[in-house]
């Protein structure tokens, strides 16, 4: 199991920057969903690929952590990997606070 895990691993950490065929786009996001008079509103980064995605197929979604979500598309190989397998759309969203 461990040499599985270690595998993968180095096969997600050796693609490259990993951005591939992922597309950057930015979306206007609310500061307070709980408080409707704040009408405060910032842009949040975030990358898809569509380019394997039917509209039957799943959507496969990541949430960023606290870190540029580059760091985490060039980490995480797998998602990538199996979006032809099942026609999916791949979404990497990046934290508010970073980017």
């Amino acid at each position: 199991m461990f040499l599985y895990i270690l595998i993968i691993f180095l096969v997600s950490y050796s693609t490259g920057n990993g951005l591939g065929s992922l597309k950057e786009a930015w979306y206007t996001q609310n500061i307070d969903h709980f408080n409707w008079r704040t009408k405060g509103t910032f842009l949040e980064r975030y990358f898809y690929d569509d380019q394997y995605w039917q509209p039957q197929g799943p959507i496969f979604l990541y949430t960023g952590n606290e870190a540029p979500i580059e760091t985490f598309i060039n980490n995480t190989g797998f998602i990538l990997e199996i979006a032809p397998l099942y026609n999916a759309l791949v979404i990497f969203i990046e934290h508010r606070y970073y980017g």
